[in-house]
């Protein structure tokens, strides 16, 4: 997919995506596995499908690092 951006021209940012399934999205506890794909946060009662609760993780690791500025978890493409 990067190789496609690049031939647009478009900016590419890659982003860490290393827990970002079991995170919950609402209030960052961990989420319970109940072997399937649907999560559920016992702090908040957050539910969703483990794939949707990735994207929404991963775009809120994208803003803020581009907020803050850091680097660690966003790396640009050259």
């Amino acid at each position: 997919m990067s190789y496609e951006a690049l031939e647009r021209r478009l900016l590419v940012s890659y982003v860490n995506p290393m827990n970002t399934s079991s995170k919950c999205s609402r209030c960052g506890s961990r989420l319970k596995d109940n072997s399937g794909r649907i999560m559920r946060c016992s702090r908040c009662g957050f539910t969703g499908d483990r794939a949707v609760i990735a994207c929404i993780n991963l775009f809120h690791r994208y803003l803020r690092c581009r907020v803050l500025g850091g680097a660690s978890e966003l790396l640009q493409a050259q």
